[in-house]
Order: C-alpha cells, then sequence, then structure tokens
C-alpha cells in the first residue's frame, strides 16, 4: 500500500503546471558608441514601461540594460556589443500574444 501511494504522489506531483516564457529575440548592426546605446537604451525600456529593476552591467565596450515591466510579467534586456559592433534585443514574458506585442514595437524602434 505504501508503495502505491508514493508512486501517486509522484505522479501527482509531476503534472503540476510550470510557467513557460516565451522568448523573442533580433540582432542589429550598430555604430554608434557605447554610451550613446546605453542612455537610448534606457528611454526606450522607461518609455515602453519597463521601469523595474532597470540596471545597466557596464564592461569594457559592452553593456546590457535589463529591466522588469511595471503591470506585465516580462523582463527585456538590450545589449549594447561595441567590439561586435551590434546591438541586440530580447523579450520574455508569460503571454505569448502581449509578449510578441512588446517585442515588436521595441523591435521597430530605435535606440
Amino acid at each position: 500500500m505504501s508503495a502505491s501511494a508514493v508512486v501517486g504522489a509522484a505522479l501527482f506531483t509531476s503534472s503540476s503546471v510550470e510557467a513557460r516564457p516565451h522568448l523573442y529575440t533580433g540582432v542589429f548592426g550598430y555604430s554608434g558608441n557605447l554610451e550613446e546605446c546605453i542612455g537610448g537604451a534606457k528611454t526606450l525600456l522607461k518609455t515602453n514601461g519597463f521601469n523595474k529593476s532597470l540596471e545597466v552591467d557596464k564592461k569594457e565596450r559592452m553593456a546590457y540594460v535589463t529591466a522588469y515591466h511595471e503591470n506585465e510579467y516580462m523582463v527585456v534586456e538590450i545589449g549594447c556589443d561595441q567590439k561586435l559592433g551590434v546591438t541586440y534585443l530580447a523579450v520574455s514574458g508569460l503571454d505569448n500574444d502581449t509578449t510578441y506585442k512588446i517585442y515588436s514595437k521595441l523591435y521597430g524602434s530605435e535606440w
């Protein structure tokens, strides 16, 4: 009896609901300087509701600007890589439609 109780408990636990975030990314050529990229990224994120925990992780000729959305379960990161001459955008969220909508809006913007 106790072996079946353990198997039953294991089956119950393994069927729990897990969050599966959606992720959209894009990479763009960029020839500007690092500070301009960081400033533009911060402005873009704040303008689009990404005001929570906005952080800049700056390294030699590279920076990552990360923030959480104020009303949605969504996070975004904009990377500025002056070494490679690119920037990238990554948006992740729990609701696919909302995540794609925000990604598309950010993708079409300049920073």
